[in-house]
């Protein structure tokens, strides 16, 4: 989509505001797509998601054994 509107700025077609800032469009049409394909597939969940997102969501002393977290022990880039 945003790549459209680009392509379609620089070869001299005007298509106005969407073409000065494709976000307007692609950003709401992406969001779109993802409700849509989410309300579609309800059933097809990925077998891991549940501990990938404790992993990113629970505090890290909860989160399970040192090895499937991001930081290291020690690691204070989080502070």
């Amino acid at each position: 989509m945003t790549a459209a509107l680009v392509l379609s700025e620089q070869a001299g077609v005007r298509a106005g505001e969407p073409a000065s800032y494709p976000a307007l469009v692609a950003v709401p049409v992406a969001f779109a797509a993802m409700v849509m394909i989410s309300l579609a597939t309800p059933c097809r969940v990925p077998g891991g998601v549940g501990r990938m997102m404790a992993t990113m969501h629970v505090p890290e002393p909860h989160a399970g054994p040192p090895d499937c977290r991001s930081s290291q022990h020690g690691d204070r880039s989080s502070h």
